[in-house]
């Protein structure tokens, strides 16, 4: 009887571990100001994150929104990292052509915050344009 119990024990352990473990292919919903504002609560975590995007060259930013934009508000934008789609099922090409334009991605965030960001956004999965009524 006290060899059954040991293992059932043994059995919840594992399960418990198994279930801290895959927490990495979780996704998490989050806005660019819970980013901005809470970024250490956000690291090594997979997130979903909505903004506007453009792309600067070298780098990309999601920003907040438009205006922001618009107005180069870096504080208020994440800078998007290119050298990381590895595990994505598009390219970088594919980004490069929503330039301008509001879009979801799911990736990686790094809390690294100056005047020229408010973090980063790296190892990018998903990504696709939305559509967005502007009037």
């Amino acid at each position: 009887m006290k060899k059954i119990i040991g293992m059932i024990i043994l059995f919840l352990f594992s399960l418990i571990g198994y279930s801290q473990t895959n927490t990495k292919n979780t996704v998490e919903h989050v806005s660019i100001i819970d980013l901005i504002a809470n970024g250490n609560l956000y690291k090594e975590k997979k997130l979903y994150i909505k903004g506007y995007f453009v792309d600067s060259g070298r780098y990309g930013r999601l920003f907040l929104n438009k205006e922001d934009a618009q107005y180069s508000i870096y504080v208020n934008s994440l800078m998007i990292n290119y050298d990381f789609f590895d595990n994505c099922e598009r390219n970088a090409n594919d980004l490069f052509d929503l330039n301008n334009s509001y879009i979801s991605l799911t990736a990686y965030f790094e809390d690294i915050k100056n005047i020229y960001q408010g973090g980063l956004i790296f190892n990018i999965y998903y990504f696709s344009k939305l559509e967005v009524d502007e009037n």
